[in-house]
């Protein structure tokens, strides 16, 4: 696919993820050529397959890659690369010292990438930033006393930090991993999750929270995630 935003163009696509049968061989590539002021939400995510057939990361080959590309005129013969994101899933045997394509998933069911750019993007992808700079950090310590960390835990709670500490109890319920960088002007967001629908239900509790999606682009833009 591939597709050319023009000045202060949007661009939200937020679908259902790819579901890859067993033995099957599947390749896509999705470039955007995205012009100044022009704004994209993008949303690729792929599932380990149909449980209920016992599928498990059973696929042949899947391949994946977004590209986005910046230019001052969409015209102009050499466009400046942004971000250039690809997963290859091969599910070739593997030797006695390389894991298999299940295992080397770690549990995972799904895994997927969000990418934002531009202004409609801003707040949502300041939103991701923010919460993954929030989260708590491996082998990090509270060196206050108990009472200081009793006090904190009188003080009632504003409506964000509720819900963050219910999404947080959420992702190491159904073994949620993420991560958030900015790239070139562009928000990455990776995650993956131990099921098909926890992956969904997190995506979509973050979008909904933050709310400019919705906003934006109407409800019906975010009906794949709720």
């Amino acid at each position: 696919m591939h597709v050319n935003l023009k000045r202060h163009a949007a661009l939200c696509l937020l679908p259902d993820p790819v579901q890859p049968f067993e033995g099957s061989v599947y390749e896509q590539v999705q470039t955007f050529n995205v012009a100044p002021g022009a704004s994209l939400c993008l949303l690729d995510w792929v599932t380990h397959g149909r449980s209920a057939r016992g599928e498990n990361w059973s696929l042949t080959r899947w391949v994946g890659r977004n590209e986005i590309w910046a230019a001052e005129a969409l015209n102009l013969s050499k466009p400046r690369l942004l971000v250039r994101d690809a997963i290859v899933l091969d599910g070739k045997e593997r030797s006695a010292q390389l894991q298999t394509l299940p295992e080397s998933m770690y549990k995972h069911a799904i895994v997927g990438t969000l990418i934002l750019r531009g202004p409609l993007m801003k707040k949502v992808g300041e939103f991701f930033m923010s919460e993954f700079a929030a989260l708590p950090r491996l082998g990090a310590r509270d060196f206050r006393s108990a009472e200081a960390r009793q006090k904190q835990a009188e003080t009632p709670q504003s409506p964000i930090e509720t819900w963050r500490a219910t999404r947080l109890a959420q992702e190491q319920e159904s073994s949620v991993l993420w991560s958030a960088a900015s790239v070139r002007g562009c928000i990455v967001v990776k995650f993956g999750a131990a099921t098909v629908e926890a992956g969904r239900h997190w995506i979509g509790s973050m979008l909904i929270q933050e709310g400019s999606l919705e906003k934006e682009f109407g409800e019906a833009a975010i009906m794949c995630i709720r």
